[in-house]
């Protein structure tokens, strides 16, 4: 978390390369090069979260050291060559996958936990939600909901779900 007065350290994606070495790490491995080629610094178990994952999937992404420690912040990842895009995006998807609701097919309530059965652009799924309150709204439509277990579904916009659907989700918002 930035303190008043400090300063955000952009990374210039020229300069980066991002990569999987097995046999080092489990993680992503980040090589530094500077202005003339030379290595500035490598790192392993780099470890790559979004700022505004929900709003700004594809723009300021932090990177950290193997010590949770800020190395710096690539402000748009557009501006990564191929390679080093590829491995950050496969990352990312990992990190933070969220699946997005198509279609709502129940939503119950038993015994104080409420039931959802729903389609997903990663396949069906079936989920419990404590309450209305972890059905959280970002204006426009869009709602994210999470379960009981913290995994996150997104609902990219409510008018594009179905008749059914939408009933069954204007009941719980």
């Amino acid at each position: 978390m930035y303190r008043a007065g400090q300063q955000m350290q952009l990374l210039d994606p020229k300069t980066l390369k991002l990569y999987k070495e097995a046999q080092k790490t489990e993680g992503l491995c980040l090589m530094v090069q500077g202005s003339d080629g030379t290595v500035q610094g490598e790192y392993t178990d780099v470890r790559v979260h979004q700022m505004f994952p929900l709003t700004r999937p594809n723009e300021l992404i932090t990177i950290c050291d193997k010590d949770d420690n800020e190395l710096g912040v690539i402000a748009n990842l557009a501006e990564l060559e191929g390679e080093s895009l590829a491995v950050l995006s496969e990352e990312l998807e990992l990190n933070y996958f969220i699946p997005k609701i198509r279609k709502i097919l129940e939503i119950k309530e038993e015994f104080g936990v409420i039931r959802w059965r729903v389609e997903t652009d990663k396949g069906p799924r079936s989920f419990e939600v404590r309450s209305r309150h972890d059905i959280r709204s970002l204006g426009g439509g869009r709602f994210i909901v999470r379960d009981m277990d913290g995994n996150r579904y997104d609902i990219s916009n409510m008018s594009a779900l179905d008749a059914e659907s939408r009933s069954l989700l204007e009941l719980e918002v």
